[in-house]
């Protein structure tokens, strides 16, 4: 067998295991897993694949992106320190060799960490995507932080720091109910990021916490949601590639900060110690894009398909009891683990069914649009 490396700029060997391509013929992506060398260990990545990003994905990768997607479960430094080493790897892969732009995106803590590791790595960045971003909630303290200073009371230390450093649009995308991003908190932040030299803009879904889950114990995201958020990313993309955000008209979706509401309706948020650092029980995910000059974004239209499903809420309640009966049983982590990755499938599987649906929907609307007006140029003229 033979297997070609690369070297990055971090040293490591990296490369393609021989069951690391996946092609998804459905979709017209293809799917690479890289493996490298680096002294690093965590649980099974497959549990991370939230239905979230991984559509995003596969929403992007259509268009003719290059998407790096980074799992672990490891404490916040580790995970920082992790993803340097990707992006070096990713960077550096045959796969991405005609990649000009790069775009961070990231989920909640993995929001978070895409600014520590914004400003570190050397590579160009264009953009950076954070939703549902973690600002009040206490940031984990520097490694080397001095003998009695006080740890983080929040997280926007980080984004200032970010900014300082890197002069790139960002697009803060979060729910009214998120108590860790509220929108009078991120309003206030808006002025500083301008004053910076920054175009930064934010959109506040009404009614949705910090999974973009509705209030009426919806147990996910429903698919009207993640097409307007793919729409806004698809949007500041367009943005990106046109070397100004503010080139793209605020119709399709890329408000200021001054357009934010307040809502008095968030909850209280939990008391969290100051310092405190997430362990292994998280499960947020960051996702890294590459853009290129040439490919052409497609603006996601948002559809009147409102509501889960009867198979996805019957999916999401079977995983609410499988959960309540591993604790109760003592099932063990490794099969606790094969049976939630199984039910993940299944929710991912009941995903695409949707957005396939939807898109079935629309070009049918598309079709009947174009015979109407076909219709009335046949009629002659009074």
């Amino acid at each position: 067998m033979v297997r070609f490396h690369w070297i990055c700029d971090g040293g490591q060997n990296s490369f393609v295991p021989p069951s690391g391509v996946k092609i998804d013929e459905q979709n017209g992506v293809t799917h690479v897993s890289c493996e490298m060398e680096l002294s690093a260990h965590g649980v099974n990545a497959e549990l991370q694949r939230g239905p979230l990003l991984s559509s995003l994905a596969t929403h992007l990768a259509k268009q003719g992106y290059v998407v790096m997607r980074y799992f672990c479960k490891q404490k916040e430094q580790r995970r920082q320190r992790i993803f340097e080493r990707s992006v070096d790897t990713v960077v550096a892969s045959p796969y991405a060799r005609g990649v000009k732009k790069w775009v961070f995106i990231g989920h909640e803590n993995g929001a978070r960490i895409a600014t520590l590791v914004g400003y570190k790595t050397r590579r160009p960045k264009y953009g950076f995507i954070f939703l549902s971003y973690p600002l009040m909630e206490p940031a984990p303290p520097p490694p080397k932080q001095k003998a009695g200073a006080e740890p983080p009371a929040d997280s926007i230390g980080p984004l200032m720091k970010l900014v300082e450093n890197v002069k790139a649009p960002q697009l803060f995308i979060c729910g009214e109910m998120d108590y860790n991003c509220p929108g009078s908190d991120l309003k206030a932040i808006g002025p500083r990021l301008q004053a910076a030299g920054v175009d930064a803009r934010a959109v506040v879904f009404e009614n949705l916490d910090a999974h973009f889950r509705g209030s009426e114990n919806t147990a996910e995201m429903t698919l009207e949601t993640s097409e307007k958020i793919f729409g806004l990313i698809d949007a500041f993309l367009k943005g990106i590639e046109a070397d100004s955000v503010a080139s793209v008209n605020l119709v399709e979706g890329l408000p200021t900060f001054d357009s934010i509401i307040p809502s008095t309706r968030v909850p209280s948020r939990p008391e969290i110690a100051a310092g405190a650092e997430y362990g292994a029980e998280d499960d947020e995910e960051m996702d890294a894009g590459g853009a290129s000059h040439v490919t052409t974004m497609n603006t996601s239209a948002a559809h009147n398909n409102a509501g889960m499903s009867p198979a996805t809420m019957l999916a999401a309640a079977q995983h609410a009891a499988l959960l309540q009966q591993q604790r109760l049983a003592g099932m063990t982590p490794a099969a606790a683990a094969q049976q939630a990755q199984q039910i993940q499938a299944l929710q991912m599987a009941i995903f695409q069914q949707q957005l396939q649906a939807s898109a079935l929907k629309q070009q049918q609307q598309q079709e009947q649009q174009q015979q109407q007006q076909q219709q009335q140029q046949q009629q002659p003229a009074p």
